[in-house]
């Protein structure tokens, strides 16, 4: 996948899952790629607020009273924070070369890959790109699952270890 294409990926994962705004000029570039069809949609973010609004009328405390407390950090240690490009690069080729993407939200789009097929494609690319051993080693525990799915998912966790 070339640079551009990742950056063009991650601009329309920012806009559609994380509801980032973009400039007029990131739109246009989304408008014309593959991708153009997140653009039109609307997500509602508000739901929760609204449960929240109806819990607080059909219960019988005062807002006053409630008072906010903070949300406390987490001092969580990333294993592989120098490493996270490397994580997602890897990502980024499997979703491409197995049309996982954001062009491809069906429920079954693990359904017709073959899973030594995913394995392999993993083992090359990590034989030949992946330089620090303990990554690497990370890297093929994960692909010894036994679904599509789950490689993807035990991939997606290395990024927040």
């Amino acid at each position: 996948m070339k640079t551009k294409d990742k950056k063009i990926k991650r601009l329309a994962e920012k806009y559609y899952y994380g509801h980032c705004k973009i400039t007029s000029a990131q739109r246009a570039i989304l408008e014309n790629s593959k991708y153009s069809n997140l653009l039109g949609v609307k997500r509602d973010y508000h739901e929760f607020d609204k449960i929240l609004e109806q819990f607080a009328q059909s219960s019988n405390v005062d807002p006053a009273t409630v008072t906010e407390q903070p949300v406390a950090k987490s001092q969580k240690y990333y294993m592989f924070q120098t490493r996270l490009g490397e994580i997602k690069d890897l990502i980024d080729e499997i979703e491409d070369a197995f049309f996982l993407d954001l062009g491809n939200f069906g429920l079954d789009r693990y359904k017709n890959i073959d899973v030594e097929q995913m394995k392999s494609f993993i083992n090359q690319y990590v034989s030949s790109k992946i330089t620090d051993g303990t990554l690497r080693e990370e890297i093929k525990k994960a692909a010894m699952s036994t679904s599509p799915w789950s490689i993807m998912y035990k991939l997606r966790m290395l990024l927040t270890r």
